[in-house]
């Protein structure tokens, strides 16, 4: 059934609406979060000194933490226009920016799959040594990422949950170095033409 509908069209489809579903969720809680403690802070202040947090500096809700390890790329691409704005506005807009982007994201990994096959993969010395170059960046920054995580797991142990939701991440550099792996073994097996003199 995938096969017949295609990766690139389910995968960008798919995970667009996980995106959306578990941003939005995450959101939601967020201001669930923000009202309760508007009514705490209500209760408990005095006349003279009240506190409104209409936005303030919060950890980021898990399942946002989610949304943004399973694309992250796109999300990584998106954050530069978060300046654009403060608070609540410029989050908004890395979500917006990083939804458009990974439509594009996910339908390149789609096409990927789609289209693996030996006899399009070219075996020249320039795409060896790009890929050779793809596979070790990928495993070092795979190998970059598990320390930074053991880290944070023995220095922010509370943090737990956060770090657990961000594994997904690590769909990445695996992914990337998967398909050099792929592309590299295939290019050794595809037959090389030889002229008859």
């Amino acid at each position: 059934m995938l096969r017949r509908l295609g990766y690139r069209r389910v995968l960008p489809i798919a995970n667009l609406l996980l995106y959306l579903t578990l941003v939005g969720y995450g959101d939601w809680t967020l201001l669930q979060n923000v009202a309760l403690s508007r009514d705490v802070a209500a209760t408990q202040s005095s006349e003279d000194t009240s506190w409104d947090p209409v936005y303030i500096d919060r950890p980021m809700p898990l399942a946002h933490v989610l949304a943004s390890s399973t694309s992250y790329p796109a999300v990584l691409f998106a954050i530069p226009f978060g300046l654009l704005e403060k608070g609540w506005r410029g989050d908004l807009i890395v979500d917006a920016v990083a939804a458009i982007y990974l439509i594009p994201l996910w339908y390149t990994v789609g096409r990927w799959i789609d289209r693996r096959t030996i006899e399009d993969v070219k075996s020249r010395k320039v795409l060896a040594f790009f890929r050779w170059t793809i596979l070790v960046l990928a495993c070092l920054t795979g190998l970059g990422m598990t320390g930074v995580y053991v880290i944070a797991l023995k220095r922010y142990p509370e943090a737990w949950p956060d770090i657990i939701l961000s594994l997904p991440i690590f769909f990445w550099p695996a992914f990337l170095a998967y398909v050099a792996l792929w592309e590299l073994r295939a290019a050794k097996k595809r037959p090389v033409a030889v002229e008859a003199v």
